[in-house]
């Protein structure tokens, strides 16, 4: 038992749990996921790159997404769906930098994280009929740069 309590802070830290489902009726088993006590609450660990080369990789995922974005002339999509989605219309072109299924991987993360910062924003498209939507970088607004 203290060596797996030695194990656990090792792995997870003092504040990490690791949640597995054992048993379910109908759904999946052996799923496990890693949560952390943070301000009182227990939140999903979202596996945030921790290491300089995962900090690295991530950036330039990022910056290869942003480049990709002002050199295409297609509308690009959010929706993995789409025909026009845009980790896969960027990874297909030979101007991309990262070709191939983790490129796709790589892009899709970052798209993710630009949307959550704000660095890309929807624009609707098309007649009123049969309204499309497309990525756009996203400017602040001029009384904000200001600030």
């Amino acid at each position: 038992m203290e060596l797996w309590k030695q194990q656990w802070s090792v792995v997870f830290g003092m504040d990490g749990r690791l949640l597995e489902v054992r048993k379910a009726n109908w759904g999946p088993t052996n799923k496990k996921i890693s949560i952390r006590w943070s301000e009182g609450v227990f939140v999903v660990d979202t596996g945030v790159a921790h290491t300089f080369a995962e900090v690295l990789a991530a950036t330039e995922a990022e910056k290869e997404f942003l480049r990709m974005l002002d050199l295409t002339v297609d509308k690009v999509s959010l929706r993995p769906s789409a025909n026009n989605y845009a980790p896969k219309v960027f990874s297909e072109d030979v101007r991309c930098k990262m070709r191939d299924r983790s490129g796709k991987k790589a892009l899709a993360d970052a798209m993710a994280r630009l949307v959550t910062k704000r660095t890309l924003a929807t624009a609707e498209y098309g007649p009123p009929a049969n309204r499309h939507e497309r990525i756009v970088r996203a400017f602040p607004e001029p009384d904000q740069e200001a600030k």
